[in-house]
């Protein structure tokens, strides 16, 4: 069973049940784009979450057309954070045919609105720890074991309302797991990296006041040049 320090603790049998629909539109990217790019399928997973509907694709001859569209002009106050990662996607998407893109968002839609976004963090979680241990990627690279990055915030114990600086961030464990008032900035220099951290803070409900720079923390510490209570890594 899935546990997250946000929102608690996910019924198992719900949760099994999603995570065979969304493994099912992994199966639909297969030949279609390298194994390394399904990351897609959280960014489709995302802007689900906001509303975007299925039928906006299928009412489309260029299916990034509606997409991108329909971020510009929603009136959700995360679309435009997930405007500014789009770039990452558009190449992903013009890839796919059609059908295989209206097959993979179906599925997508087909989850429950309501549970979706009551649970988005662990489903969103789940799925990227999954997808990762799939790869074999679990050496640091990308993201933390979620135990480790809990250990690091307690002993680190910060304030509710720190200012917390983590460069070399990865997928932004350390800003998941912040208290949520906290005023954290993190720095990846790694792009596939930084694109998933930057969905993964938008799924706390938190986005405000936490922060993901796609940077070279060494060549650009502290590009805002501010101060910080705490400083992890």
């Amino acid at each position: 069973m899935f546990m997250s320090d946000k929102l608690g603790m996910v019924d198992n049998k719900m949760l099994n049940e999603i995570s065979e629909k969304i493994w099912s539109s992994f199966n639909i990217l297969r030949g279609e784009i390298g194994a390394d790019d399904f990351h897609l399928v959280l960014f489709l997973l995302t802007i689900k979450r906001i509303g975007f509907k299925s039928e906006l694709l299928s009412n489309s001859v260029d299916i990034q057309v509606p997409i991108l569209e329909f971020l510009r002009h929603s009136d959700n106050i995360n679309a435009s954070s997930i405007v500014d990662v789009y770039g990452v996607y558009d190449a992903l998407l013009y890839r796919l045919p059609k059908e295989k893109l209206e097959q993979l968002y179906e599925v997508i839609d087909s989850i429950d609105s309501k549970i979706l976004d009551d649970n988005f963090l662990e489903i969103f979680d789940y799925i990227l720890y999954k997808f990762l241990q799939s790869l074999g990627k679990f050496s640091g690279e990308f993201i933390l074991p979620i135990e480790l990055s809990r250990f690091m915030i307690n002993i680190a114990n910060p304030k509710h309302n720190a200012t917390i600086y983590n460069p070399f961030a990865g997928a932004a464990s350390f800003g998941v797991l912040a208290p949520e008032k906290s005023n954290y900035i993190g720095q990846e220099i790694n792009q596939t990296t930084w694109v998933v951290g930057v969905l993964r803070l938008l799924a706390t409900n938190s986005f405000h006041s936490k922060s993901l720079i796609f940077g070279d923390s060494i060549k650009q510490w502290n590009p805002m040049n501010q101060k910080f209570d705490l400083i992890i890594a």
